[in-house]
């Protein structure tokens, strides 16, 4: 009738439909446009119905797998035609099928539950995988509802049983045997739903006696067939020479495979054991009709993909983090009425899901409602499920991502003396977002800005967001953050600091190594001088506005305001010049015009007339100097060509030829100083190379190689010199805005060179580092004391955030923080000691208080230590001369001679104290800032170090502990 050549490569199957009474092409719904008019142009071509047909080539997809073809059995899953036992009586089963009350069921012949004779049924149905031996056998389920005799159906419901898999598909094992059929053997057959068979449609069924075989219908009417006493009713037959059905075939699958239809469920033969023999008719296999079966049974022939459309869920969001789960659960649009659904959330973990969270939600005609479930960042997918049945599971169609905005809290920029700019980004993550920063002193902050929040928008990508308080306290230390809000939730970005204006850090010898001093003074876009301003013989800082010509002086190197602000200069006049100019043993200030040369000098810091007016320089001579060149009528001035490392200067504050001109200098070198730098009482140059902080200075006025070479400082810095401590010898100043606002530390485990192990940021500048046991667990934390107050904060963990710490006040200014077990109860506290008289004060409780023990022991000279020398569990105190690298140590907390004297160490190391090797005993130490060198002892004694290793260098501070509680000291480095 259709010849083949002319068909389209498209096409799958062709067959006859009585029921149609058509001709029926499948056709592949991958088929393109015009293989499709192809084909439709050919069926209207004939003088018969043709009825076109896309069907999913995955309908003719044939599958095997792990089964024992001999006996029938196979591993998951479950499909018709295998064999089930209960109590010695077998049977096979037909389809798998899914309950309009959303349960899982199996389905066989009603009379292999019960037949009339029966004392009682069969309920419980068990069957074998692939492996046919007693330890391999598996319960299928307990029988529910059948229908015997009248008619010939039963199900099983296998909802939690051995059968019952993640999917429910009917599936059917067709065993091969037979000959004369047309598709191979698949132990994995796909059955897509139910129709009503038609006479000469071909049909096979698959039994776990005799396997499978195929035959045509023969019979569809509502044929009646008496079985002993029993009759059947509405049964319709197979019939063929291939065809061969035996006893335990009952209950077996009837099916199309030509399009994947489940058709009945075997009730038995024409005489039962029936094949085909020479001379007889051919054989008959009657079956149930599947349609009528499930509609009396309440179920449907599950198909081969999930009935996602039965399950409907939606999700709302009634609050941040929260989310509610509800929706309907029906079987072809009926209600079903069931006790509950599950609701399952699941997170995206590395790539994979994985279930966090499940509620149970009541199903009320149909309809559910979970409860609400709070939920975390991240991505999550959320489905609900039909108890026992994922036939009925629906998944949001979205994955839910869960994404407050990401929040980075940047430094604080334009810092001045009551504002400062708080900065940082915030990234929306698609989400309406508002954002507000908070500060204060202290990390509970206290204040935000603004008031009502500021909008970041919706975007997908970071934001640069600040805002600028003006109502801060001048050189104050304050904390901040950045936080930020969207319907997901709260972000909050990492506490910064800064201090208002700017920090000074001052060395009191001409060499590399630690500032001695460290205050706030001034603020970004002022020039740092220094001057002895009241004839002390200490230079302290002073700062010049070149915009305005505004002065600030102040009398001493610590923290706080000026003594005196004026006006003098501003304009062209853009650099500051300090000096002696008359020799009465007192600073003052001076301008110079770069461009033109001009110099004005005050012999009084205060606004007014120039004592001293005078021309001289300019042009490439852009770098003013003073200094007492002679030691003869105090500072006069000097010129320096940063280009070619040129120096002018003269002995008088005047116009004139130079009275020195010489080289030095030049190229990297573009700060120039002066200073006396051998207390000789001559002032002369130096150079600074602000790219590397490298200082090159010399003790004479001209070229040569320099007296002094050391780094100290960089490119964030301004540079000053001055006579800090009143000895005589003027040495390097560093002053910068964004100075570190915090402590940093970095911890090691192990007494060798390497990366740190803890890594953390705790305090600020204004902090002392301490390190200690303050709760007696055997691990050494960190602490911080505030020289000014007096203020001690305690950790009691080294991990990186922001934790609560012990806070009291003990001590103030004069005092340098000690910490030891004093009394050996394992619990590390805190003391003092006062270095002009040589005091300690030490106390047994980490709180305010007076001391317990108070002696003298040391002096101006040395440098405090603590450690257990001899063992006996506490701690005792040591002093370290550092000029001779004299340790004298003592064995209890008294005044009195030392029980252990030695030398180890001079004046480039820092001590430090600490049990190396385990053995219950502190023993001493040195720290080389300059290279980062530690070189230990393992006994109080002078001699070579037991352990030698490079860790740090000179920006850090050496601190020692017990990070990990092994009984052993170790190494850290605090930037401060």
């Amino acid at each position: 009738m259709v010849r083949t050549g002319r068909l389209s490569s498209g096409v799958m199957r062709t067959g006859l439909s009585p029921v149609q009474n058509a001709i029926v092409v499948q056709l592949s719904a991958h088929a393109d446009r015009t293989e499709t008019a192809a084909v439709i142009r050919l069926a209207h071509s004939v003088k018969v119905d043709v009825e076109v047909r896309r069907v999913n080539p995955e309908r003719l997809r044939f599958d095997t797998d792990s089964c024992d073809v001999e006996n029938r059995v196979c591993d998951l899953p479950l499909r018709g035609g295998t064999y089930i036992n209960s109590g010695g009586t077998y049977c096979s089963t037909a389809f798998r099928a899914l309950g309009n009350n959303g349960r899982r069921y199996v389905l066989t012949a009603g009379h292999c539950i019960k037949e009339p004779s029966d004392p009682s049924p069969r309920w419980f149905w068990d069957t074998y995988d692939s492996i046919y031996s007693a330890d391999h056998i598996h319960s299928i389920g307990v029988a529910e509802q059948w229908h015997y005799p009248g008619n010939d159906w039963a199900k099983i419901d296998a909802t939690g049983q051995w059968p019952d898999t993640a999917s429910w598909p009917a599936q059917v094992a067709f065993w091969g045997h037979g000959s004369g059929y047309p598709w191979p053997q698949s132990l994995n057959y796909p059955i897509y739903g139910e129709e009503q068979a038609f006479v000469g449609q071909m049909a096979c069924h698959a039994g776990a006696n005799t396997g499978g075989t195929c035959a045509t219908v023969q019979k569809t009417e509502d044929e009646t067939v008496e079985y002993g006493n029993d009759y059947l009713h509405d049964l319709m037959a197979l019939r063929g020479k291939n065809l061969c059905i035996w006893g335990g075939d009952s209950g077996g699958p009837v099916y199309t495979a030509s399009a994947n239809m489940a058709l009945g469920i075997i009730s038995g033969g024409g005489d039962w054991a029936e094949c085909y023999e020479a001379g007889k008719g051919d054989p008959e296999a009657l079956f149930a009709n599947i349609q009528e079966a499930t509609a009396e049974l309440g179920v449907k022939i599950a198909p081969l993909t999930a009935l996602a459309s039965q399950t409907t869920l939606n999700i709302s969001r009634p609050s941040e983090h929260v989310v509610r789960a509800s929706g309907t659960v029906k079987h072809d649009s009926v209600p079903i009425q069931a006790n509950q659904v599950t609701v399952n959330f699941y997170r995206n973990e590395n790539g994979q899901w994985a279930l966090r969270n499940s509620v149970q939600a009541p199903v009320n005609n149909g309809s559910y409602q979970a409860p609400d479930v709070s939920i975390s960042e991240g991505s999550w997918r959320i489905t609900t499920t039909f108890p026992g049945n994922d036939m009925f599971s629906a998944s949001d169609s979205n994955t839910i991502t869960i994404t407050p905005p990401t929040v980075e809290t940047k430094p604080a920029s334009g810092i001045q003396e009551n504002q400062a700019t708080l900065n940082g980004t915030v990234n929306p993550n698609g989400k309406e977002t508002t954002y507000r920063f908070e500060y204060g002193k202290t990390t509970s902050y206290g204040n935000s800005i603004p008031v009502t929040n500021a909008g970041a928008g919706a975007g997908t990508s970071a934001v640069n967001v600040y805002l600028t308080p003006n109502t801060l306290l001048p050189r104050t230390r304050y904390h901040f953050r950045l936080l930020a809000t969207n319907q997901d939730g709260t972000s909050y970005g990492s506490d910064l600091a800064f201090t208002t204006g700017v920090k000074w850090s001052v060395r009191n010898s001409n060499s590399s190594g630690s500032a001695q001093a460290n205050f706030w003074f001034g603020l970004p876009g002022e020039t740092r001088v220094a001057g002895d301003w009241d004839g002390n013989g200490v230079d302290t800082p002073g700062v010049y506005n070149p915009s305005t010509g505004v002065w600030k002086l102040r009398n001493s190197n610590t923290t706080g305001a000026a003594f005196t602000t004026f006006q003098f200069g501003g304009g062209p006049w853009t650099k500051p010049v300090v000096g002696d100019w008359n020799a009465d043993g007192t600073d003052t200030i001076g301008v110079y015009d770069p461009t033109a040369g001009n110099w004005n000098l005050r012999d009084t810091n205060s606004a007014g007339n120039p004592t001293y007016s005078f021309q001289y320089g300019g042009g490439v001579w852009e770098t003013p100097v003073a200094g007492d060149w002679n030691r003869i009528a105090g500072d006069t001035i000097g010129v320096y060509d940063r280009e070619a490392g040129n120096w002018n200067l003269k002995n008088c504050l005047c116009a004139g030829n130079p009275d020195y001109s010489f080289q030095y200098g030049g190229g990297p070198w573009s700060g120039a100083v002066a200073g006396d730098w051998n207390a000789d009482g001559t002032d002369t140059i130096g150079v600074y190379d602000p790219t590397a902080g490298n200082w090159n200075l010399r003790n004479t006025n001209n070229g040569g190689n320099p007296d002094y070479s050391f780094q100290y400082g960089g490119s964030q810095y301004q540079f000053t010199v001055g006579d800090w401590d009143g000895n005589g010898t003027d040495t390097p100043a560093l002053s910068w805005a964004n100075a570190p606002t915090a402590i940093e530390y970095q911890l090691r485990n192990a007494n060798t060179s390497g990366n740190p192990e803890i890594n953390f940021e705790s305090g600020g500048p204004e902090e002392e580092p301490l390190a200690g046991d303050w709760n007696a667990d055997g691990i050494t934390t960190t602490g911080r004391y505030e020289l000014l107050p007096g203020i001690w904060r305690l950790r009691l963990n080294n991990a990186v955030g922001i934790f609560p710490v012990t806070e009291f006040q003990y001590g103030g200014s004069q005092f340098k923080p000690v910490v030891g077990d004093w009394n050996g109860d394992k619990t590390e506290t805190v003391g003092l000691y006062e270095p002009i008289e040589g005091r300690w004060e030490l106390r047994d409780e980490n709180s305010a208080g007076n001391p317990q023990l108070k002696f003298q022991y040391g002096g101006s000279q040395y440098k405090p230590v603590v450690g257990d020398w001899n063992g006996d569990g506490k701690d005792t105190v040591g002093l370290y001369e550092p000029q001779s690298g004299q340790w004298i140590l003592r064995n209890t907390n008294s005044a009195g001679n030392p029980d252990l004297s030695f030398q180890y160490g001079g004046s480039q190391y820092k001590p430090v104290v600490g049990d190396w090797n385990g053995d219950g005993k502190d023993t001493v130490g040195l720290y080389e800032p300059i290279s980062g060198q530690w070189v230990l002892r393992n006994t109080n004694s002078s001699g070579p170090p037991d352990l030698s290793f490079s860790y740090g260098g000179s920006q850090f501070k050496p601190v020692v502990g017990d990070w990990n509680g092994d009984k052993i000291d170790t190494i850290g480095l605090v930037t401060w």
